[in-house]
């Protein structure tokens, strides 16, 4: 069996990113499709009113599947570093403890939004028109999302060991189920929103079956041992729940800021702004897939090279990423100005002219200045995969909770009471690329003096050896 991830230590960092992030974006551009299907399939038969349900579910939706993203990446940031280092011994029994530790969480959670969901779908911003297609799109959804926790988790410990085709191939196969069976079961056979979510809980249950199947391999260096005792489990739970946090709280303050965004729109203007809202959160969604699968490329090489001591490879690898991902977005911004009604109306009916075109102003404003998004992104993820909790940690949230939220609060007041009560919606549309702005600049310097420092201390142990051999 070859272990061997010297490779991420000497390759060149441009073919080396290339190598690691391209099997991840493709991946992540495959679930982009499968996170837009139920969008499109339900859009196109039930209407505008079934956008805004699923509008209205994704928060809580996110919130438990990204209980894979919170011990995953937790885990694959110890495994990284412990391959960096050339010790191996620990890290099956980190996966195994983390392992264990994602089913815990996943069905635990599951349980308890189960039991709340009458009080939490009106708490998200659910109007009586869309509570019962919201209602029942989650209901079948909750059968999922434990395998879709374990399989994100399957696919983050591989990637750290320098295997990221593997969760190229399980997206590659939910996706295609998961638009196959969207088709089926909401195109022909009228199912609605209880459609959409039954073909999403089966395609995640079989990319947990694929994903498990990599991981338990023998050919595989993470897969997972059992923890020899409670003592065992308990340690490495908790480290991977305190690296894992920066990525969660990303995720769920993004929940948080669709909450906030649902109310705001309910409060001052229509259920129509709430399935525009909807319609745009799918399409910055699949905007910035390709970033995250760039930023998730990006973690094992600086993982590696940091367990390794190679801290000018983890300030080029970052800058690199950070360069590409920017130039992505500005090509987006770009194709969102010059065709919006085009993109609105790939998730409507065509004669649904109102709808497109209450959606065009918000859907420019929203992506005006997206691209510097990139800088927040890929900068937690540098943070995280150092072991800068922390400071990961605050610039995951500088963006939505910080900013983003008292922002809208206070924008849509003052729209509301100088243009009247409707034009509080644009505070909406105002805010969002007003603190991905001024987070990412912040982010941006943040980590770069986090990067200056270890080029610092990269000199310095360089000279202390040199002085040593000259004194041997």
């Amino acid at each position: 069996m070859n272990n061997d991830r010297s490779f991420l230590g000497k390759k060149p960092i441009g073919p080396l990113l290339a190598q690691m992030a391209a099997p991840m974006v493709v991946g992540f551009m495959v679930q982009a499709f499968y996170n837009l299907a139920d969008t499109f399939f339900v859009g196109k038969t039930v209407g505008p009113v079934a956008i805004g349900a699923l509008g209205i579910a994704f928060p809580l939706q996110m919130i438990l599947m990204s209980i894979g993203q919170l011990v995953g990446s937790g885990s694959a940031t110890q495994v990284s570093i412990h391959i960096g280092r050339k010790d191996i011994k620990p890290i099956r029994s980190i996966t195994g403890s983390s392992f264990i530790f994602t089913i815990i969480l996943s069905t635990t959670a599951v349980l308890i939004s189960l039991l709340s969901l009458d009080i939490l779908l009106p708490l998200f911003g659910s109007t009586p028109e869309f509570l019962p297609y919201a209602k029942e799109f989650m209901l079948y959804s909750f059968i999922g999302i434990p395998f879709f926790a374990l399989s994100m988790f399957c696919g983050m410990s591989l990637r750290a060991e320098g295997k990221p085709k593997v969760q190229m191939i399980n997206m590659l196969v939910s996706a295609v189920i998961n638009i196959a069976l969207d088709w089926l079961f909401v195109w022909q056979f009228n199912m609605g929103v209880a459609g959409a979510a039954i073909a999403t809980s089966t395609a995640q249950i079989i990319s947990c079956i694929v994903a498990m199947v990599f991981l338990f391999s023998p050919k595989s260096l993470t897969r997972p041992k059992m923890p020899q005792s409670f003592k065992q489990f308990y340690t490495v739970s908790f480290e991977s729940l305190k690296l894992g946090l920066p990525l969660f709280f990303s995720t769920a303050a993004t929940s948080a800021v669709a909450i906030v965004a649902n109310n705001v729109l309910r409060f001052y203007g229509t259920p129509t702004d709430i399935s525009v809202y909807a319609t745009i959160s799918k399409i910055n969604s699949f905007a910035m897939m390709p970033v995250f699968g760039i930023n998730n490329g990006m973690q094992p090489i600086i993982g590696y090279n940091f367990g390794s001591r190679q801290f000018d490879r983890v300030h080029k690898v970052y800058n690199m990423a950070l360069r590409t991902t920017f130039i992505f977005l500005i090509c987006v911004v770009a194709i969102v100005q010059f065709f919006p009604e085009q993109i609105i109306g790939i998730f409507v009916d065509s004669s649904d002219t109102a709808f497109i075109q209450d959606g065009v102003l918000p859907l420019r404003l929203f992506f005006s200045l997206t691209m510097f998004t990139a800088m927040q992104s890929t900068s937690m993820i540098a943070l995280q995969s150092l072991g800068q909790k922390v400071s990961a940690m605050l610039i995951s949230l500088s963006q939505q909770v910080i900013l983003f939220i008292p922002m809208v609060l206070i924008i849509s007041f003052i729209l509301a009471n100088i243009f009247g009560s409707a034009s509080g919606t644009y505070g909406v549309w105002i805010s969002f690329p007003l603190a991905g702005f001024i987070a990412g600049v912040f982010a941006f310097f943040f980590t770069q003096n986090k990067l200056r420092d270890l080029s610092k201390l990269q000199i310095k142990e360089a000279g202390r050896e040199q002085e040593l051999e000259t004194t041997v």
